[in-house]
This record gives C-alpha cells, structure tokens and sequence, in this order.
C-alpha cells in the first residue's frame, strides 16, 4: 500500500494534541504554547488503567507522571492526537506486552510500538489497544492511508466505542486539509466521543486543542473544564483549559490555574513558560516573565529544548523592549 503524500499545513497556532493546521491565527499567547492527558470507559467498556498526569518526554510523547483515582489513561502522540492507552509501569508487576507498545509509541520508538502492535493483532484481530495504537502511528508519520485502513477495522470491530469515534476524529482532523467542513466534522466526532463514555478525556483535549486552533476560546474552555471534572484535574486538562481562559481574556484566572501547577511542580518548564508568556503578554509584566525564563534556562542544560525556547523569547523580550517608544505600557499587539 503506497504512502499518501498530502501533508496538511502546519498551523500558525499549535494545536497540542493534533498539530494540525487551521485556517486563522488566534492570538499571540497560541503561538508559543503547547500542551497533553485522558481516559475512557462506559457501560460497555471495561476500564483500560488509572487516569493519570503525564508529561512531556520529547517529540510528540508523553508518560504518566503522577496517579489520580479515575479508571484509564492516555498519552499524547503528537499527530496521532491523544489515545487511550497504559503507560505507567506497576512496581512488582512484569511490563505486559500492551503497556510496552504503549510505551514505545508515546517515546517516540514508533517501529516498536508497530511491531508490538501488529504481533498482538496476529494472535487477537480486534485488540482495541493495539488497533488505536496503529492508527496513532500511521498518523505520527503521516501515512493516512494506513491510518485510515487501521480506523476502518477500529470501527467495524468496535462501532460506537469512544476509542473509535476518537480515532476517526483524528483522522479526520490530521487530514482536513483547511477545509472548515472537515474540522466540524471531527469535533463532532470528538463530542459524540465524549458523550459515548462519561469517562473519555482523551476527546475532550482534542475538542479543546481544535476549538482554540479555530479560535473559540468559549467552546475551548467548555471541553477543558468537562476534561477536568472527568481526569480530576489531570495536568493537561489544567493547562489546556488556563490556554483558553487566557486566549479568552480572563487573564487571572489562567494566571491562578499556571501558579497552581507550577506550585505543585517547579521543574514543570512547559507550564513555567506558558506563565512566563502569559505575565508578558498579558499582563504585560515583563520583569516577572523574564525571570520565570531566566530561572528556566538556569535549571536546564544550554542547547535542551526547555533552554532553547525560553532563551529565544528572553531575547524576544528584550529586543521589543529596546524598541518601545516611552509611554508605550499597553500597546494593542501586547494584549492577549
């Protein structure tokens, strides 16, 4: 099967969960800011793993950092959106095969997660885990193809399930190709996804990532906050829903929900430089942001991805500093 070669356009706006491309800019604050975390189950789905929050381990990957009392959880892979999927390994219990694809695919090491994935399919043809997991890769490297082959037999094996109705909104989403039609659709899917389980988080991130892409914050906040009464203020579900409220111009309470992860995590540099833009272009604190940036490059290695981003807008800063005509405090392209 030849690999499809339409790329969709990279976003002005980062997506987090989809890095897909939308059609509209939403503000400066979306320029720089990143994010992921889920779970899922319902009536007829047995549940999968604890939910959990999860952080950022490089390139589109995303592990488990820290237990919450719900009854899965999910990881970010970069185009293949958020899954459902177990990634955190039990003290005293041997790593199964499942959690290793897991894993694999949420580092990064997607030929693993394949090769784990298609053994399980040889001995178990509709293994949802392993099925959602394909589906994810083949979106991580952009064969849609493939993709949508693996989605296919995702939703004849388990039609209706939140798993399935999330992966065909991935799909959907990674290869809309700017067309608004196509992103409507998917966050249809992401809803009827959320209203399938009363525990899918994963969807909602989604949901939340694609209607800040679009540029409504108030359908945005909507999904983060339904994610974080589902997660139980799962990490990303905070950080999502304080990008929407800041995108939003509700400034403080974005503001008290940055503080509040990063008082429960100081070394937590995603949420200490989204604060860091926030304070700038919100509140147009430009001391507080540069040290939160400084404090950030000191406590990571020169040339590691945390360093590199902070030490670029420092000098971003500084050099719109420079610039400013005196008396220049509340310039409208400083606003959020």
């Amino acid at each position: 099967m030849s690999r499809a070669r339409k790329q969709p356009v990279k976003a002005a706006a980062s997506l987090g969960a989809v890095s897909v491309a939308v059609p509209m800019i939403v503000a400066s604050f979306l320029v720089l800011i990143f994010s992921g975390c889920k779970t899922t189950s319902d009536r007829e789905q047995k549940p999968l793993a604890k939910a959990s929050m999860a952080r950022d381990v490089g390139k589109g990957g995303w592990v488990v950092k820290k237990s919450s009392v719900k009854s899965a959880t999910a990881y970010q892979t970069g185009m293949g959106g958020w899954i459902t999927g177990e990634v955190k390994e039990k003290k005293g219990e041997p790593v199964s095969a499942v959690r290793r694809m897991h894993l694999s695919l949420a580092s990064g090491d997607i030929n693993t997660a394949q090769a784990i994935a298609k053994e399980i399919l040889t001995k178990e043809p509709s293994d949802v885990s392993a099925l959602t997991v394909m589906v994810a890769s083949q979106l991580v490297e952009r064969n849609f193809e493939l993709a949508n082959h693996y989605a296919g037999l995702l939703e004849r094996r388990h039609p209706g399930r939140s798993e399935s109705l999330n992966a065909r909104g991935l799909l959907t989403l990674a290869t809309a190709d700017n067309r608004l039609v196509q992103y409507y659709r998917a966050a249809e899917l992401f809803q009827l996804a959320l209203a399938k389980s009363p525990d899918e988080v994963a969807a909602g991130l989604n949901l939340g990532r694609l209607m800040l892409g679009l540029g409504n914050s108030k359908a945005a906040v909507k999904a983060f906050s339904q994610a974080r009464n589902r997660c139980d203020d799962c990490r990303d579900a905070l950080l999502g829903h304080a990008d929407a409220l800041a995108v939003g111009g509700a400034k403080t309470e974005a503001k008290k929900i940055y503080d509040d992860v990063t008082g429960k995590d100081r070394k937590d540099y995603e949420a200490q430089f989204r604060l860091a833009v926030l304070l700038k272009n919100g509140f147009n604190d430009f001391k507080s942001a540069e040290e939160r940036l400084l404090r950030i490059m000191k406590d990571n290695k020169e040339g590691s991805r945390n360093w590199t981003r902070a030490n670029s807008y420092l000098r971003a800063i500084r050099l719109e500093k420079d610039q400013r005509p005196t008396g220049s405090a509340n310039l409208p392209h400083e606003r959020l």
